[in-house]
């Protein structure tokens, strides 16, 4: 099956502690695959695994998520200065494998596998460590991102943790200097 390296801004937190805290549970028999085609994905009756959009509509604050029609009106922080899609981090042992949370199904099906979270810093690939909600990538000086209005940029591993975040948020309110990242 198709894989890939690349996932979408959902915004700027984590669903993961989301997870948690309504299902109480540490990810043990938790079933995080979407639907298996468009037909049931668009089906408004269709028992999501993971907390419906219009639950936490909220919390999306990204760009690219579960139904989302965001438009460019939307992205109110600026195009150059919110990430719109980028490499994500992985754990190397499972490049192949398919055993990685953030990587175990095909890139069709969304979720875990292509959307990341910008409310923890982003991260070098390294062995034996899995973190499925997070951007990075095997570069050793940073990862890529095409930002809302197409340019692609490298993002170094150093960047400020807040800086990070509010490029993940379409709308905080907050501007960033380009030269900040």
């Amino acid at each position: 099956m198709a894989r890939t390296d690349y996932a979408v801004n959902m915004g700027d937190f984590d669903l993961w502690p989301v997870l948690v805290r309504e299902l109480g549970t540490n990810g043990a028999g938790l079933r995080i695959r979407g639907p298996y085609n468009l037909a049931q994905g668009e089906d408004p009756d269709y028992d999501w695994p993971l907390p419906s959009p219009n639950t936490h509509e909220a919390t999306y604050t990204g760009i690219i998520f579960r139904r989302s029609e965001v438009a460019l009106r939307d992205v109110q922080d600026g195009t150059t200065t919110t990430y719109l899609i980028g490499e994500k981090y992985l754990n190397p042992d499972d490049y192949r494998t398919g055993r990685d949370w953030g990587d175990n199904e095909d890139m069709y099906s969304g979720g875990n596998d292509s959307g990341r979270f910008t409310l923890r810093p982003p991260a070098r690939d390294r062995k034996g460590t899995t973190a499925i909600s997070i951007f990075g990538s095997a570069h050793p000086g940073g990862f890529h991102m095409a930002m809302c209005d197409g340019s692609v940029r490298v993002i170094g591993y150093h960047i400020d943790s807040d800086v990070h975040r509010r490029l993940g948020h379409r709308h905080d309110g907050s501007s960033l200097d380009g030269g900040s990242f």
